[in-house]
């Protein structure tokens, strides 16, 4: 069973961005080039959508907790490189 705990890109990747001095773009590029399994992928990220301020639909990843921390790591390791 897939966790529950179940995040949005779009409230984190603000969150995530900042910290890596990243803008929300590069993040959601960094998960959609993410160096696992297709299977990881399958069970912890699913692409959504959800509705703007204007009225707009506009895409957005929900994650679990696993995958939350393997695209914190991955960003991390970028940042060692």
């Amino acid at each position: 069973m897939i966790d529950e705990w179940v995040l949005s890109l779009g409230l984190y990747a603000d969150i995530i961005g900042k910290r890596f001095n990243k803008q929300h773009k590069d993040v959601a590029r960094k998960l959609k080039n993410l160096e696992c399994s297709s299977d990881f992928i399958e069970r912890n990220f699913t692409l959504n959508e959800y509705r703007d301020g204007i009225g707009r639909k506009l895409p957005m990843f929900e994650m679990t907790k696993d995958g939350c921390i393997f695209l914190w790591d991955s960003l991390a390791r970028g940042l060692r490189r």
